[in-house]
């Protein structure tokens, strides 16, 4: 825990107490407040990891109690349900911790979920939550926008988080974005 608060803006896939509990004693040590995204395991897959939906509201209180600053949650829905359905329980739970989620629309060699930013508007839009905004990274983008700054001008409204590099995620201007 203590090299990952060292080391990283944000902590991903924190999901049980004891976790809570290191990450909290080493940001003390290092006099700062670490900042993570709790996993939820929506569907209840005993192959992946997350807290039970019904646990998370406590896991996100204990979580900041103990002084880390809860960014947001993630979830992978199991690959035979509809995604929406999955994304609508994390945007409830995320509700009553007035989290905003950003779902990240990502290239089609790591997801089959969403691939473009329209995809991404049109899942927010299913899910239906005030709370959901779509998650643009220019990366993914290169690979899959036929014209990146529209498709960018399209999700406008729709955009809460925005990560920029380049096309091999380098700085921006080192590559071919």
């Amino acid at each position: 825990a203590a090299e990952a608060v060292a080391l990283f803006d944000v902590i991903e896939t924190v999901d049980r107490d004891r976790l809570i509990q290191a990450l909290a004693r080493a940001g003390e040590k290092r006099g700062q407040a670490p900042r993570v995204l709790i996993q939820v395991n929506t569907g209840l897959e005993d192959q992946k990891a997350g807290v039970a939906p019904d646990a998370a509201d406590a896991l996100i209180a204990n979580a900041r109690a103990a002084g880390l600053l809860v960014e947001g949650l993630m979830c992978i829905p199991p690959v035979d349900a509809p995604s929406e359905t999955h994304f609508r329980l994390l945007a409830e739970i995320a509700a009553r911790s007035d989290i905003t989620l950003s779902l990240e629309v990502v290239n089609r060699y790591e997801t089959n979920i969403c691939n473009t930013a329209a995809q991404g508007v049109e899942m927010a839009k299913l899910v239906g939550a005030p709370n959901v905004k779509v998650h643009l990274d220019v990366y993914h983008m290169n690979i899959e926008e036929s014209d990146i700054a529209q498709a960018i001008v399209d999700a406008g409204p729709h955009i809460g988080y925005f990560h920029t590099g380049d096309s091999h995620r380098g700085y921006m201007g080192s590559g071919s974005v």
